[in-house]
Order: structure tokens, then C-alpha cells, then sequence
């Protein structure tokens, strides 16, 4: 059985490449069958990638992962800070795409502090893609309870897909920015998740929308790859 095509091929590169300088990422150490995977559902084959990273350099934890069938493919990127929630926000991109439309696109970078520091800078790149990338009316109850005012919960046809990575490129840019602002640390392996980030991982893990395509038999394992991996707390 097929994949679903490659629209969203470039996400993990762009960003990992992008934010490699500042953290140095350092693949984390995780079962094969959590990195690489296919999940027989009652009418389809769900296609697993995933990866994890640790920053050298500064605390960051960088966490991608791809659902990909022949009709969906959810493909998401998560930067959380690790000790540090001052000086560090959440970078957090979501896209899910179903057939050749893309429903849901999620783009986010939150202070964790709740002092919103990046207002100014992501409102403005915000509102340079509002016109092409309108905010949905409908926002589930679990993302408007963490989002930012200047967040991006909308949705595109795959002829968007160009300006989607100018939108994403500019976010991350700005992130780059804010991240290489800050001192370089002396020993990762002290390092522990912030409460509020373990609290943000926790809150991300139980609403993730892969739930909504592997479940029965699959649910362990997704639910072990999700509270142990991609949402996984370091401690």
C-alpha cells in the first residue's frame, strides 16, 4: 500500500537544519519501533517516521514525527524548552493533510512563562499571511486553551503549499533570532524538563489527532509513542 504524496517532505529539514546551529542536536537514543513503523488499520496502512534530538548546545529537545497513509498524512514538529522557560519558548508546527487538501495547519511559538515576550515580532509576521492563511472560526477547546494571539490554526489547498513554507520559514526565522540570543550551556546531561513544560507535553500527548486514526488493537503503541517518545518528559 501507498503513502500519500510527499507534499510536506521539506518541514523536518527546514526546521532541523534551521535551528541545528543554535542547539547542536544529538539524536535521542529510542527503539526502532518507535522511530519507524507501519500499523495495519481496518482499511488502510498507516506509516510511521519519527526522530528525536537533544540540543548540545543549548536546552532544547526537538521532536518530529509523520503519519502517512494513502488518504492522510500528519506530519508535526515540536521545540520545547527543557530547564529553561524564561529564555526558551515552544516552537510547535502541525499539519494535517487529508486526500489533496491540507484541514488543519498549526503554527505556534509560546512562552511557557505566560510573560509573552514575542508578541510584536510574530503578530506582524502573522498578519503579512492573514489574508492568504485566515484563522478557522472553530477552534477545538484543548489548542484555544494554550495558544498564543498571534497563533496560525487555519487551512490551504496543496496550490498554498509555497506560501505555507514563506509562512513557516518566517516563524522560524524569528524563532532562530530568540534562541541565538541566548548563552550556550555547560552540561545538557543536568538538564530536566521544566514543570509547566512536562504539564505542556501532557496536555499535547492526550489530544493529538493521531488518536483519531489508530485505535483498538494500535492503541498501546500509540500511546506508549506518544507519552514516552514524542511527548516523552525528560527527567
Amino acid at each position: 500500500m501507498k503513502k500519500n504524496k510527499n507534499h510536506f517532505e521539506w518541514l523536518h529539514e527546514m526546521i532541523f537544519h534551521g535551528t541545528n546551529q543554535a542547539f547542536q542536536w544529538t539524536e535521542e537514543v529510542r527503539p526502532e519501533v518507535y522511530k519507524n513503523h507501519q500499523i495495519s488499520t481496518h482499511n488502510s496502512t498507516v506509516f510511521v517516521d519519527s526522530k528525536g534530538f537533544i540540543g548540545q548546545k543549548r536546552p532544547g529537545a526537538y521532536r518530529y514525527s509523520r503519519f502517512q497513509s494513502p488518504l492522510i498524512d500528519i506530519s508535526t514538529v515540536m521545540i520545547y524548552p527543557v530547564s529553561n522557560i524564561v529564555d526558551y519558548p515552544v516552537f510547535a508546527v502541525e499539519f494535517v493533510l487529508i486526500m489533496d487538501k491540507i484541514h488543519v495547519i498549526v503554527l505556534d511559538v509560546e512562552s511557557l512563562d505566560s510573560i509573552n515576550k514575542y508578541e510584536k515580532v510574530f503578530t506582524r509576521i502573522r498578519q503579512d499571511f492573514l489574508t492568504q492563511f485566515p484563522q478557522k472560526e472553530t477552534v477545538p477547546d484543548w489548542y484555544q486553551s494554550i495558544c498564543t494571539s498571534y497563533n496560525v490554526f487555519s487551512s490551504g489547498s496543496i496550490e498554498s503549499s509555497k506560501a505555507l513554507k514563506e509562512l513557516t520559514q518566517s516563524y522560524l526565522n524569528a524563532y532562530q533570532l530568540i534562541v541565538l540570543g541566548n548563552k550556550e550551556i555547560k552540561n545538557v546531561n543536568e538538564l530536566v524538563d521544566h514543570s509547566l513544560v512536562a504539564e505542556y507535553k501532557r496536555h499535547h500527548a492526550k489530544n493529538s489527532p493521531a488518536k483519531t486514526i489508530i485505535k483498538g488493537e494500535n492503541e498501546p503503541w500509540l500511546n506508549e509513542f506518544l507519552n514516552a517518545y514524542h511527548f516523552g518528559i525528560i527527567d
